[in-house]
Order: C-alpha cells, then structure tokens, then sequence
C-alpha cells in the first residue's frame, strides 16, 4: 500500500513509543525516513503531540420491534483450565477473569445484549457458557434483567482447539434445532490429489424463532462461520491447496445457501460470520462472491473456476455502510473487511440497518490489558443487523401489521408522481434504487394472496 507510512516511535534513541488509536490527530513529526519490511518509516525525534484516544462507538439501542444479530470473532478466546487434549494457550485465573469481564461489557455495552451473536475462535462450550454465564450476571449487577444467554457449539477439527459458536438470548430467542454442517466433508488437495477435510471450522447451524414482548415472532436459519484464512496462500509449495480450501469451503456454503431458498423461497436465512475474505474478488479466489451468488469470472481468479451456484444472489449487508464504514479488521495498517452477513431476499425486506460496532480494531493492543474498558476486547470489529418483527415495512406503511389497500393506494400514488427513491424506498423490493412496475406487480399479487 503506497498511501500507508508507518511511524515507528522509538526507532530512535532516546524516544518511546505511544499507543495510539486511528483517527488520533498527530502534529510535529519530524525525523529521518527509513524503509523496512517493504515500507517506508518515520522515526520521530521528540517533541511530536498527539491527541487524546478516542473511546468506543456503540451501536444503537434496539426497537421494541426489532430483533438484532451480529458476528463477533473473539481472537482467542481459551480459558483458564488445561485441556489434556491440546496445546492450547492456558490462562492465569486473574486473566481469565479480566478476559471474562471485559468481552462481556464489549457486548452488553457495546453491542447491546444482540439477540443472537455468532462467534469465532473460541475454545470449547464450556468456555464460551462461560462467557455467557459472566455476561448474564454483569447484567443484573448492573441493575439491569439478565439476557439470559445460553451458550451453543460443537467442536471441529482445529489444531489448534478453536471453534465456532454463538449466545442466544434465552429471553427472546427459541432455538429449534442446531448442527453442524460439513463437518465430515472432504475437498480434493491438489498437492497429492487426496481428499482431505474441508473445515478445521464447520459452520454452525441454528433454527431460530425470535419474539419480542408485543410483536409476532419470526423464523431464521442462521450460519455462523469462520472460513479459512488467506495465510500461505501466496507460498510457492502450499498456496495451492489454501486457495483450492477456502474456494471449495465458499461453494459449499453456497449450495447452503442456495439450498435454503429453494426449499423455501420465503425462508429468513443468514449466514454470517468471520469468511476471513475480502468483499470484492482478491485474484486468488472470490470466495465472498461464490459464497452469495456472485462470482468474478473464472479468467480473473488464479483458481480458474468460479462456479455461480445461488440464484437469487443473497445480499450482502456491508453494501448498506457508507464506503468509509465498510472495514472489520486492521492488518498492518490496512483497513479490510473480511468479516460478512449474507442474506437471503425476505431477510433482506425486513432489514433496518447495519452497523460496525467501534471497539477493537481501530485501538491499539495495549489497551486489551484493561478490564474495566471494553476497547481491544479482540482485534475484529463486530457486525450487528437489525431487523423488523412486524409485517414487512415495504408493504405496512401504516404499521398496523396489514399489508392492504391503503398502503397500496400510496405506493400507486408514488409512482403515478414518479417519486425518488427517498420517498418511496419502502417499496424498492428489486432494491434497483427506484420504484417501478415490478415493485407495484409484486405489490398487487401480495395484495391479492393477503
């Protein structure tokens, strides 16, 4: 990245470093240019000023008639009890405990208590209950009614003892069933033709029936993910085989997905999760693409296939962000989203919003070390979507739960004025950026049906 110069604040002697988060106004850096690990460094002499850090951002408090998710991957996240069976990171009791008490105020007052968050890299059940049982009761400590999280994964085939999982709030959210998928399925390794196991990570599974207090409940079948990750795929001997993983993990989700929809056209589905891949195609393989029905042609990937396996595509949310928002992670200075909720068309027409909850990967690492402070609670940023529980608000201009003909007599007076989409995006159900003849015909024919 040409736009990027590292400052390396004690590359001189006689100086310190400062941890300093992005957008910290920086003034009075002066000092010799110096280049290493293919980039150009500053190292400062003394005297440079800097601001203060910023704190976190919250994202907003839910609706009555909402219902929210959200991807958090943890970095990490093991506990304080030897498991015989791994080689895992065992952590002192006292850190355990200010690791406990910092992600559980990240997600009650950062994320505000989602009713579902799926989560990465976390070591077993056990831990992640855990998790939940600590957050519960900070909740009520806090004055607060516990969320009642209950805790649900399975372990895959990580070496390193690191799976997939999520928290549910009992409160709010039924789970019907849950499961892995993929766990036993293989892919064909080109570096010896064998077939080898497809995820260290199989995505987790749920059956959802989310209900608020007043408002009807909703169906969803949820994906949680954690693809794999992009390490090694530029090696000479096994970059192969990591491109040929992580694009035959994108098809296998994409045959979910795709499968989902065609039993069930109108089911709520969403697969989100860390896909560890960016949302545009990266030359290697375009596994955010396949994934949602989308893929780049098979000439400009070096996989030299992508199979186009969804229709209808799903949408991807992080399109909802302004372009300066559409980051998760910070990787030597870059900020990429690798991070992704993918959703199924009736999800998509109950959406409210997307929003990136502001607390890690824009601070520096130090400040992990404060329990009392939810910033570096790991090094991703976390997703959250909210959507409606009431009757779509494309169609229940009103909001009296009915789909009728008043809210069809506006949509037709919208488009007999030929409003722009600000007036009338309620009724953009090809999300095409205007209201026309196919978003009254779909109109007319629920109209019909109801």
């Amino acid at each position: 990245n040409p736009d990027r110069l590292r400052v390396d604040g004690n590359g001189l002697t006689g100086t310190s470093a400062r941890d300093l988060a992005s957008g910290v106004l920086v003034t009075g850096l002066t000092g010799p240019l110096d280049y290493a690990d293919r980039s150009y460094a500053l190292l400062p002499q003394s005297g440079w000023v800097a601001g203060a850090n910023p704190e976190f951002r919250a994202v907003q408090e839910p609706g009555p008639d909402e219902c929210t998710l959200a991807t958090a991957n943890l970095q990490r996240f093991f506990d304080d009890r030897d498991d015989p069976a791994l080689s895992e990171p065992v952590l002192g009791a006292a850190a355990f405990q200010r690791r406990l008490a910092k992600t559980s105020r990240a997600i009650r007052d950062v994320l505000r208590c989602p009713d579902l968050v799926g989560v990465q890299e976390v070591e077993d059940g056990d831990t992640l209950q855990r998790l939940a049982d600590r957050i519960n009761g900070d909740a009520v400590a806090a004055g607060g009614p516990s969320p009642g999280y209950q805790a649900f994964l399975l372990e895959g085939h990580d070496p390193g003892g690191i799976d997939v999982g999520c928290l549910a709030r009992a409160d709010r959210v039924t789970v019907l069933g849950w499961e892995q998928a993929g766990a036993a399925a293989t892919y064909i390794n080109p570096a010896d033709g064998q077939p080898d196991i497809l995820f260290d990570h199989p995505p987790l599974i749920l059956e959802l029936r989310i209900a608020s207090a007043s408002r009807r409940a909703i169906d969803l079948r949820v994906a949680v993910n954690h693809l794999r990750s992009l390490i090694d795929i530029d090696d000479p001997d096994d970059g192969a085989r990591v491109m040929a993983k992580r694009q035959a993990q994108a098809e296998f989700l994409a045959g979910w997905l795709q499968a989902g929809q065609a039993a069930e056209p109108e089911a709520l589905i969403i697969a989100l999760g860390d896909f560890n891949a960016f949302q545009f195609n990266d030359g290697y393989a375009d596994v955010h693409g396949t994934a949602r029905g989308a893929p780049a042609p098979a000439d400009e990937v070096a996989i030299g296939r992508q199979a186009d396996l969804v229709h209808p595509d799903y949408y991807s949310l992080l399109d909802q962000l302004p372009p300066e928002e559409r980051y998760t992670y910070v990787y030597r200075g870059n900020a990429q989203a690798i991070d992704h909720l993918l959703v199924s068309r009736p999800l998509r027409q109950l959406l409210r919003r997307v929003e990136v909850a502001r607390l890690n990967a824009d601070f520096p690492a130090s400040e992990r070390n404060d329990g009392a402070r939810p910033e570096r609670a790991a090094d991703h940023d976390w997703l959250l979507a909210a959507f409606s529980l009431t009757a779509p608000e494309w169609g229940d201009l009103d909001g009296n739960g009915l789909l009728e003909a008043a809210d069809y007599a506006w949509m037709a007076e919208a488009m007999s004025e030929n409003r722009p989409p600000s007036a009338g995006v309620n009724f953009d159900l090809d999300f095409n950026g205007r209201v026309d003849a196919a978003d009254l015909a779909w109109l007319r024919r629920a109209l019909v049906r109801r």
